[in-house]
């Protein structure tokens, strides 16, 4: 899956990317989690259209994903689940903006993870989730 996600999700990436900066205000010194991340495409052209200074933090479970997540500038990949991930007291306040794009159906509690996100935003932080029908 890994090898065809970028290409299969190309048009659904490239019609959200103008639509996430403009949303998010992201700003160069934002500290920022892209949960469920995939191969990082998402991350990387946050990244390089908005000048981060810090990579953003690219949060999936999938091995094959997180190989091509490396791959990318100004990603930052974390081999972990969502739930793993939020479960470190550390992640407390600790990011600006958190995106997860087309990704809510792999929670395996979505409540939880909801919740952790908002508690690891610091104030004034934005999440935003973008699903499809398919996506859930």
């Amino acid at each position: 899956m890994a090898d065809k996600f970028d290409y299969f999700f190309k048009e659904f990436h490239e019609a959200n990317i103008p639509i996430l900066i403009e949303c998010l205000d992201l700003q160069p010194h934002h500290i920022i989690a892209d949960i469920g991340s995939g191969t990082g495409i998402i991350a990387e052209k946050l990244y390089e259209k908005c000048g981060l200074t810090k990579p953003i933090w690219c949060v999936d479970p999938s091995v094959e994903m997180q190989e091509k997540a490396w791959k990318r500038e100004g990603t930052y990949p974390v081999l972990k689940t969502a739930e793993e991930f939020f479960s470190h007291p550390e992640i407390a306040h600790c990011f600006d903006r958190v995106i997860s794009i087309g990704a809510a159906h792999h929670f395996a509690d979505p409540v939880a993870v909801y919740k952790s996100i908002f508690h690891s935003l610091r104030p004034g932080g934005i999440f935003i989730e973008v699903t499809t029908m398919d996506t859930g």
